[in-house]
């Protein structure tokens, strides 16, 4: 289903969810955090409320940016997302969602970007398993 969908790569990856105070600054004690413990930021979002807010990211060494994280003292959750690398091309999104509404598999949220030739996705989706190999 990859090739039809025109999907480069969709694996599941780990996502931290930190909790900061909203305030100028914290986005990047957050990013120099995972800097200075050698780790890259492969995806990020920030969810915003008046005073506090979530900033998940998505990198490339899940134990390091669990130590680097803890070694902080930022309080953080995880989880598993969807990390979709594909062509950045009209439609593309809405054929990764259409499939996924007919198998019933919702969407929590999504983030990403596209740069040149290719788009990089996050999903939170109900039912992990059932998505990765839908569109596998």
């Amino acid at each position: 289903m990859l090739f039809l969908l025109g999907l480069i790569s969709m694996p599941i990856s780990h996502q931290f969810n930190i909790y900061a105070k909203n305030s100028p600054g914290t986005l990047a004690k957050v990013s120099k955090t995972l800097s200075n413990g050698v780790v890259n930021i492969l995806a990020a979002t920030v969810v915003d409320n008046t005073d506090t807010g979530i900033i998940r990211v998505v990198v490339d060494d899940e134990k390091a940016g669990r130590k680097a994280l803890n070694k902080s003292g930022f309080s953080f959750s995880e989880n598993r997302v969807l990390l979709l690398e594909m062509p950045h091309r009209r439609g593309a999104m809405a054929e990764v969602t259409e499939r996924l509404s007919q198998e019933r598999i919702n969407v929590s949220y999504v983030y990403g970007s596209a740069a040149g030739p290719k788009a990089l996705m996050v999903l939170r989706v109900s039912n992990l398993k059932a998505a990765s190999k839908l569109l596998e």
